[in-house]
C-alpha cells in the first residue's frame, strides 16, 4: 500500500508538471506624448526643451535623447499684453571628454521686442504655446511674490561634528495660504570634485498647508548627485569644512508645485514594491508631459572656513 500512496503522489507531480505553458504577455507599446520642460524666472528668460517620451525599457543617454525639433513656440506676458517667439538651438556640451549637441527653444533675438523677455516680471503670468505635428499644447504659470529664506547659518553636524556642518534655515511664511517653495543648492569646495551645478534634494519642495503664516526653522538638506556611484547617504547632504554653499530658493505657484512633488515621490517610489503608483500632474494640456514653471529666485550663501 505504502508503494501504491507513493506512486499516486508521484503522478499527481507529473500530471501538474505537465500542465504547465509557457505565458508570454505582449507589452503594448504606449503612445509617443511631447515631454515640455520649461522655465522662466526673475533672473532668466524663458527657456523650453521639447522630447519625445521613450519607452518603459528603452536606454536613455545623451546619445539618442529624442528632441521634439521644428515646434512652434510662443511665450505670452499676461499681464504685458506681449509676446515673442521662441526658435531651437543646438548648444555643444563636453561631459567626460565626450562632446553631446543639446537642443533648446529661447528667445529669438530678431524680433524687437526680446529685451522684454530677457527675465521674468515679478507677479506676472505667463502663457506658453506649443504648435508641434498638427497639436497644440498651452500651459500658464506665474511668478509669485518673493517669500525668501529669511536666514540660514551652520551648526556642528551630530555624526562628525569636527569635519561637517548642518545647513539649517529659518523661512517666514506668508499670512496667505498657498505659498509654495522649490530649492537647490550648489557646494563649492577647497577641493574641487565636479562640476559647480545647482542640485536637488530628496525633498526639495514645500507648501504652507501646516506651517501657513508661521516663522518656521528647519535643517536644509543639500542636493545631490543621484546618480553619482556609492554616495555616502549619512554625509552627502551636510556641508564639509572648506565649503561655500548657496542655495536657491524658489518661490513657485501651486501647479509647478504639485508637478514637482508628484515627480520627486514617483520617482522615490521607482523599484518599491510596497509602493503606491503616483501619475505625475503636468499642467500642461492636451496630454504633454512635464512642466512649465514660473520661478522667483532668491540667493544666499555661506562659508563653513577651515
Amino acid at each position: 500500500m505504502k508503494f501504491l500512496r507513493n506512486l499516486s503522489v508521484l503522478l499527481c507531480v507529473v500530471l501538474f508538471a505537465s500542465c504547465e505553458k509557457e505565458i508570454n504577455v505582449p507589452l503594448e507599446q504606449g503612445e509617443t506624448r511631447l515631454v515640455v520642460d520649461g522655465s522662466i524666472a526673475n533672473d532668466q528668460p524663458p527657456f523650453v526643451t521639447l522630447t519625445k517620451s521613450v519607452g518603459f525599457f528603452d536606454k536613455i543617454d545623451f546619445n539618442n535623447i529624442n528632441y521634439a525639433s521644428g515646434a512652434l513656440i510662443t511665450v505670452t506676458d499676461l499681464t504685458d499684453n506681449q509676446s515673442i517667439a521662441l526658435i531651437e538651438y543646438a548648444i555643444d556640451s563636453t561631459i567626460d571628454g565626450n562632446t553631446f549637441s543639446f537642443k533648446i527653444y529661447g528667445p529669438d533675438t530678431t524680433q524687437a521686442n526680446w529685451l522684454n523677455f530677457i527675465s521674468g516680471k515679478v507677479s506676472h503670468f505667463y502663457q506658453l504655446d506649443i504648435s508641434f505635428e498638427n497639436k497644440n499644447y498651452t500651459a500658464i504659470t506665474q511668478l509669485p511674490n518673493n517669500a525668501p529664506l529669511d536666514s540660514i547659518w551652520l551648526e556642528p553636524a551630530p555624526i562628525a561634528p569636527d569635519s561637517f556642518s548642518l545647513l539649517k534655515a529659518i523661512y517666514d511664511d506668508p499670512d496667505t495660504i498657498g505659498n509654495s517653495s522649490y530649492y537647490k543648492t550648489m557646494r563649492r569646495s577647497i577641493v574641487k570634485e565636479g562640476p559647480e551645478v545647482y542640485l536637488k534634494s530628496f525633498a526639495p519642495n514645500f507648501d504652507d498647508e501646516i506651517i501657513n503664516g508661521t516663522r518656521f526653522p528647519f535643517i536644509l538638506d543639500l542636493g545631490l548627485d543621484r546618480n553619482a556611484p556609492d554616495i555616502d547617504f549619512q554625509r552627502a547632504t551636510l556641508v564639509k569644512k572648506g565649503d561655500t554653499v548657496t542655495v536657491q530658493w524658489s518661490s513657485i505657484d501651486k501647479a509647478v508645485y504639485t508637478f514637482w512633488n508628484t515627480f520627486e515621490f514617483s520617482r522615490g517610489s521607482v523599484g518599491n514594491p510596497f509602493a503606491s503608483p503616483t501619475q505625475v500632474q503636468s499642467n500642461i494640456s492636451n496630454g504633454a508631459l512635464g512642466v512649465w514653471a514660473g520661478y522667483t529666485n532668491d540667493y544666499k550663501t555661506i562659508i563653513d572656513s577651515l
